[in-house]
């Protein structure tokens, strides 16, 4: 099994829900995490453009995708930020700042919750990187 003793302080996973998952099987849960990866680089990838261009049927759908995919793989920080995002998107909080000046950038605080979840992956990244030897790069997106 995934030590939590080793990568607690680096990656925060709930290890037993990942561990219930696998049923233990720790190549599994490397592949789950890889997976998790790629996907979740992709769909933030997406949720980008859709703060970018103020979509908030895909902003809510994509924060609803995160949470339950970082939620199954036991993944908290990053299903902490986009479970805010879409309670933000489902209550209609979501609104570009009503203090934005004309050249700052709107959507400040859904920008700073995107900017947490490329955080939270790339935690992910150094983890597979360091135990497993996986590479793959995690770049801003805004």
């Amino acid at each position: 099994m995934l030590s939590t003793v080793a990568t607690a302080a680096s990656v925060s996973i709930d290890w037993k829900q990942l561990h219930a998952l696998s049923d233990g099987n720790e190549e599994f849960e490397v592949e789950l995490l890889k997976i998790f990866f790629v996907e979740t680089k992709t769909q933030l990838q997406v949720l980008s453009l859709a703060i970018h261009e103020s979509d908030l049927p895909t902003i809510e759908h994509l924060a609803h995708k995160l949470k339950g995919s970082s939620g199954n793989v036991g993944f908290l920080d990053l299903y902490q930020h986009a479970s805010l995002l879409e309670r933000q998107a489902r209550s209609g909080q979501l609104a570009p700042n009503a203090d934005t000046e004309p050249c700052a950038e709107p959507w400040t605080e859904q920008n700073h919750l995107l900017d947490r979840m490329i955080q939270d992956l790339a935690t992910i990244q150094t983890f597979l990187e360091g135990q497993h030897g996986f590479s793959a790069v995690v770049k801003e997106t805004n």
